[in-house]
């Protein structure tokens, strides 16, 4: 029998410090970090569903880290290692690990999105969509469901395009309801969640925002190709001379609204303000 000294040898064995294979700590190799915006995490089976099924249909929009990456390392739950999908008849619709497959929105995918302008459009047609929530027994989701993108000020943003709204952090977005506001800024940890009087069809992500690290500058180099490739006209003028500026600095809050809630610091000509606009 093998002793406990030479057990715990095998298992550590079989772990790679992801720093050595070029990888940090999250498990993501050098150009996801300069390249992913952001990464949802699914915290649903529903959510899970919607990662699986784009694994298969657009696979530059997932994440998949190696087995031998931090991921499966830092588990130590089964549960929390797998993910078993189990259909209405008992039969198994999908099985991978949940810490290993994730929907990732990266820069590099610009040239193969629906609509530019829009950034990833999430939604129920495939003809509209970047990220399709292909099942909807109760219709409560849109063609076009809600889009995140980045706005002038180089912010990770979520407006909602829906009939029936979107969820970010317990707050009710609606495009076409004056009571709602129809966007919000994302940050790490965000929740996103589509609602269904189905529990089994509630879609919910966590959102990840990947460290930079010393890929700040090239990630900020993405950036700017995307903001380049995206907007259009004076949108793109003002985003790009923003982007170049980083005018903003410190730490922000917007709601979306017409009126800024951004309170932060900025630099403009060499001079240090603080910004405050509430509605």
């Amino acid at each position: 029998m093998a002793s406990s000294q030479e057990q715990t040898q095998l298992a550590t064995q079989q772990v790679l410090d992801p720093r050595r294979i070029g990888q940090d700590s999250s498990g993501l190799d050098e150009s996801d970090m300069a390249d992913i915006m952001l990464i949802l995490h699914p915290t649903t089976p529903a959510a899970s569903r919607v990662v699986a099924h784009t694994a298969k249909t657009r696979p530059e929009h997932v994440l998949l880290s190696d087995a031998m990456g931090s991921y499966a390392a830092s588990a130590t739950d089964i549960e929390e290692q797998e993910t078993i999908i189990i259909g209405k008849d008992g039969e198994r619709v999908a099985h991978f690990a949940s810490g290993t497959t994730e929907i990732a929105l990266r820069f590099s995918s610009a040239p193969f999105l629906k609509f530019k302008s829009n950034g990833f459009v999430f939604g129920r047609n495939v003809n509209t969509s970047d990220i399709v929530f292909s099942q909807d027994t109760g219709r409560r989701i849109s063609n076009q469901h809600f889009k995140i993108y980045l706005n002038n000020y180089g912010i990770v943003m979520l407006e909602d395009m829906s009939t029936n709204g979107t969820l970010v952090d317990h707050k009710v977005l609606k495009c076409n309801d004056g009571k709602h506001n129809k966007a919000r800024m994302l940050t790490a940890n965000s929740m996103i969640t589509i609602l269904n009087a189905n529990e089994d069809e509630v879609i919910r992500f966590n959102v990840r925002i990947p460290s930079r690290g010393s890929h700040k500058e090239r990630y900020e180099e993405n950036k700017h190709a995307f903001i380049s490739a995206c907007a259009a006209g004076g949108d793109r003028d003002r985003a790009l001379q923003l982007h170049r500026q980083k005018a903003y600095r410190g730490t922000m809050k917007w709601d979306g609204g017409e009126h800024y809630n951004i309170i932060g610091m900025f630099t403009v000509a060499k001079s240090t303000a603080v910004l405050t606009h509430c509605r």
